[in-house]
C-alpha cells in the first residue's frame, strides 16, 4: 500500500513540474535543434512593440556581371551551378529608415531555376539590399525567384530579411518585389513587421 501511495505521489509531482515548465525548440546555423525551458509563469516584456516596416525603392542597374556570383557579402556570393549573372543597382529608399541611399546586388543563377514558354524563365535570385537612411542604417539577405516574362520583362519576387539594424532588434522579415520600370530602371517594395 505504501508503495503505491510513493508511485502515485511521484507521478503526481512529476505531472506538476512539467506543467510548470513549457518547452520550446529552436535551430541553430548548423540545422540542429537546441531545447529551451521556460517557466510559464514568465510575463512578456509588456514594452517590445510590433512596428510595420516599408520601403520603396528607386533603383538603377550599374553593373552586370554575367560569369559569376556577386562578391560583396556572403548573403550574394554562393552560385550553386557554377553559372550565375551578378546584377548591382543603386538609387534611394523611402520608408522606414527614412531618405535613403540604396544598394542592391543581386545573384541569379543561370542554370537552377524554372523554364517557361519562350523566353521564360525564373532563375533563383539571392543577394544583399543595403538601405542608409537617416533613421536607419539596414542591411537585408534578400532570396526569391528573379524572372523573365514571355515578352523579356524582367522582375523579382522573394522575402527580405533584415539582418543589420540600428533601430529593430526582433528584424523584420517579408515579402519583397520588384520590376524593371525601363531598360535600367528598378523599382521594389518591401513591406514587413519589425519588433523595436
Amino acid at each position: 500500500m505504501k508503495v503505491r501511495i510513493l508511485i502515485v505521489g511521484a507521478f503526481a509531482l512529476t505531472l506538476a513540474a512539467s506543467n510548470a515548465l513549457a518547452q520550446s525548440w529552436s535551430w541553430n546555423s548548423a540545422g540542429s535543434s537546441t531545447r529551451h525551458w521556460q517557466s510559464q509563469a514568465a510575463k512578456p516584456d509588456t514594452k517590445i512593440k510590433t512596428s510595420v516596416y516599408s520601403a520603396s525603392l528607386k533603383l538603377n542597374e550599374v553593373g552586370v556581371t554575367n560569369t559569376s556570383a556577386c562578391t560583396t557579402s556572403s548573403y550574394a556570393a554562393a552560385c550553386a551551378s557554377g553559372n550565375c549573372s551578378c546584377i548591382q543597382f543603386t538609387g534611394t529608399s523611402t520608408g522606414s529608415a527614412g531618405k535613403a541611399d540604396a544598394a542592391l546586388n543581386i545573384t541569379i543563377d543561370n542554370v537552377i531555376g524554372v523554364d517557361g514558354i519562350g523566353v521564360d524563365f525564373c532563375g533563383f535570385a539571392h543577394g544583399d539590399l543595403e538601405i542608409d537612411g537617416n533613421k536607419d542604417t539596414e542591411i537585408f539577405a534578400v532570396t526569391g525567384a528573379a524572372c523573365n516574362d514571355i515578352f523579356g520583362d524582367g522582375y523579382f519576387n522573394g522575402g527580405c530579411d533584415l539582418e543589420a539594424t540600428d533601430v529593430y532588434f526582433g528584424g523584420a522579415g517579408g515579402p519583397c518585389v520588384g520590376a524593371f520600370t525601363s531598360a535600367t530602371g528598378f523599382a521594389a517594395s518591401i513591406k514587413a513587421f519589425a519588433q523595436n
